[in-house]
């Protein structure tokens, strides 16, 4: 399976929350793990999702998200 998440912007944005939720504290890396973790979660999150769509329609949408 590839890759659905876009990882240099992931991993700016995780710097840029960082910056703004933890003041003081500065980060400049996000480990790989960390991305992988993401990666797996998302996937996982979408693979529920598309699990209790309806059997009508042509259209994938996650009103419950």
């Amino acid at each position: 399976m590839s890759d659905v998440l876009n990882r240099k912007a992931t991993k700016e944005f995780i710097k840029r929350m960082a910056e703004v939720h933890r003041p003081g504290w500065e980060f400049t890396q996000v480990s790989s793990h960390a991305m992988d973790a993401l990666e797996l979660k998302l996937k996982s999150i979408i693979i529920q999702q598309v699990k209790i769509l309806p059997s009508t329609g042509k259209t994938i949408d996650f009103p419950n998200l």
